[in-house]
């Protein structure tokens, strides 16, 4: 029996060991102030030599620490930092970029994803991938396309906020979804739109509008390192549109507006409309449905039910708001203006893009996944392009009793 407890003696002393051993911590734990939390990335091509340039954007070291240091943040300094390094991959660009800093870029913070026009044509199959087998990156970062460079744009500080893109176009984001100017694409809606058979995704884009300044430089020989900054302004306008991997063309504001009504987006932009040649008025989308209906009878064809309820935030009609009949002829004007919008963007997309970013093979499936599977889906881009689209729209007007006639000097 004493034995039996010597014994058990040292096989608990040997566990408790082990254990010690083995649950010591994280074996690749990094403190948090050895992380550089990157705010946003660009991702450009070198043409002539095929290098990728990748840009990252991160904060300075925090405000209170700033102050707590002599000559430490001054009111009106640029509240972030940009670099760019280079090489023949992502990989490769990101080790420089590393060998530049003296600490441990962390990836994870990152919110904003962008790509220039270059890059999106030569390599967004390989920079999808390097994201997507990426421990940090969060499927919850914007992806945006630039018809320019993405270093660019991120080398711009707004002119009147003094703020750097990175920080700003979140904000920017946030206040201005709404309008439909552009639809903020999150990197988890490209993956799935790429992995539906039947639809083709799309990327938000941002361009930049004006440069006015150069706030400073900071560049090392080999051109790898802080980069120019400019004083100007950026543009949300519109989306960029994709065949699988393949960029293949361009949404303006507009267009993009008729692509958020079809895919039941929020749009609540202002628009005027001629009413008559003299008569006029301005309206505002306060909500908008959409229903889409595949009919498969004799041939494919797609109808799109467009509902909205609208009201009139500026009138110059001559008629009586009160009568019915007016109210009538103005929702008309309205479904009719909206038709018109959603009607070219349809032609565009089938006839020049030629890429199914509405999804109408995904909603062909959900409807006859038999048939779609027997008949379509082998020939589907191919298809596309010929579908008769029919778009419906019907307006309502709303708070019809808040408004006034014009006002007119007696």
């Amino acid at each position: 029996m004493k034995h039996f407890y010597q014994a058990n003696k040292i096989n608990v002393i040997a566990l408790c060991i082990f254990f010690i051993l083995i649950l010591t911590g994280c074996w690749d734990y990094t403190e948090y102030e050895d992380m550089l939390l990157i705010n946003a990335i660009g991702i450009d091509i070198e043409p002539n030599e095929n290098d990728i340039t990748l840009t990252i954007a991160y904060p300075r070291t925090s405000p209170s620490v700033e102050k707590s240091k002599p000559g430490g943040s001054s009111e009106g300094e640029i509240k972030d930092i940009v670099f760019t390094a280079y090489g023949k991959t992502i990989p490769e660009a990101v080790d420089h970029m590393q060998q530049m800093m003296s600490r441990e870029i962390f990836l994870g913070y990152t919110s904003i994803v962008i790509v220039g026009k270059k890059a999106a044509i030569a390599h967004i199959e390989k920079i999808l991938n390097y994201i997507d087998t990426s421990p940090t990156m969060r499927m919850s970062s914007r992806i945006i396309v630039t018809p320019g460079k993405a270093s660019d744009l991120l080398s711009i500080v707004n002119t009147y906020e003094e703020k750097s893109v990175s920080n700003s176009l979140n904000e920017i984001f946030n206040t201005t979804e709404d309008t439909g100017a552009t639809f903020p694409i999150m990197l988890k809606d490209f993956y799935s739109a790429l992995s539906i058979e039947g639809y083709e995704p799309v990327a938000s884009t941002v361009s930049v509008k004006k440069l006015i300044t150069q706030k400073n430089e900071v560049q090392n020989e080999t051109h790898q390192g802080m980069i120019k900054r400019f004083e100007g302004e950026v543009e949300i306008d519109g989306l960029a549109l994709f065949n699988g991997f393949k960029l293949v063309g361009w949404l303006n504001a507009k267009e993009s507006r008729g692509w958020g009504l079809i895919m039941n987006k929020k749009v609540q932009d202002f628009t005027s409309i001629h009413v008559s040649e003299k008569e006029y008025l301005t309206y505002r989308i306060l909500k908008n449905t959409s229903k889409t209906k595949v009919h498969i009878d004799d041939d494919l064809s797609i109808d799109v039910n467009i509902n909205v309820k609208c009201s009139i935030d500026e009138l110059n009609l001559t008629d009586d708001f009160n009568d019915p009949a007016v109210v009538q002829k103005i929702e008309e004007s309205i479904a009719a203006a909206i038709k018109e919008n959603v009607e070219a963007t349809v032609r565009k997309v089938q006839k020049e893009i030629r890429a199914d970013v509405f999804g109408m093979g995904f909603q062909t499936f959900r409807q006859y996944p038999r048939e779609w599977n027997q008949f379509y889906k082998t020939h589907w881009k191919d298809i596309f392009p010929n579908i008769p689209i029919h778009i419906h729209v019907e307006a309502k007007v709303l708070h019809t009793g808040y408004i006034n006639e014009p006002l007119q000097e007696q």
